[in-house]
């Protein structure tokens, strides 16, 4: 963080500033100006308090002081600095997390779609076409779902991921820590969704 200052301070000092002290020059020569300017020069080189080195040393020696007013803008440069390698390292997981979750929908895509076909074929609520119609249409309904997991496992990881690994290093922890922790956590969730739906819906007819 202080060296991008440092950077951005001898870059505007070396563009805008030398701009504005050409033009500062040609003011003097131009309007004959060598007194006021030599008791300038002067009342800086004395670091006097009403002098432009003079106020600038006090404004640093009150910011030594207490630097709480540049805490915002450390912690939003920190922030932007974070964000970059968050966004590389976070994209790492996005495919073991994806395909992880799609092999939990491919392991009980068999016994849902039995469940399901069981279901439709004994259940006396639907009328006979609603019936065939459901039955034909189960199984690429079924074949669909893989695919709507698999994108929006990725979307999700995406940026939980990115978010997450960002977070980490603007708090100087590890990158990856949590990326295990969410994976295990969300599989075991999943799972355990997937036999809820049969054990609680899906018994119940």
């Amino acid at each position: 963080v202080h060296l991008l200052f440092l950077v951005g301070v001898t870059v505007f000092s070396a563009t805008i500033g030398m701009c504005y002290y050409i033009g500062k020059s040609s003011q003097i020569f131009y309007n004959h100006e060598y007194k006021k300017t030599v008791k300038k020069i002067e009342s800086n080189a004395r670091l006097e308090p009403k002098s432009y080195l003079g106020k600038y040393i006090k404004k640093c020696q009150k910011f030594v002081a207490c630097d709480e007013k540049s805490y915002p803008t450390i912690y939003f440069l920190k922030g932007c600095v974070a964000f970059i390698p968050g966004v590389i390292l976070g994209t790492l997981p996005i495919l073991p997390y994806s395909f992880a979750m799609l092999g939990v929908t491919l392991i009980r895509l068999p016994i849902n779609t039995y469940v399901m076909m069981k279901i439709l074929s004994f259940t006396v609520v639907l009328k006979w076409d609603i019936k065939l119609l459901s039955i034909i249409t189960l199984p690429f309904i079924q074949l669909l779902f893989p695919v709507a997991i698999l994108i929006s496992s990725m979307i999700w990881s995406l940026f939980y991921f990115t978010f997450q690994t960002s977070k980490s290093i603007f708090e100087g922890k590890i990158p990856f820590a949590k990326w295990y922790l969410r994976l295990k956590k969300d599989l075991e969730r999943y799972y355990k969704a997937h036999q809820n739906f049969i054990d609680e819906h899906c018994n119940n007819y």
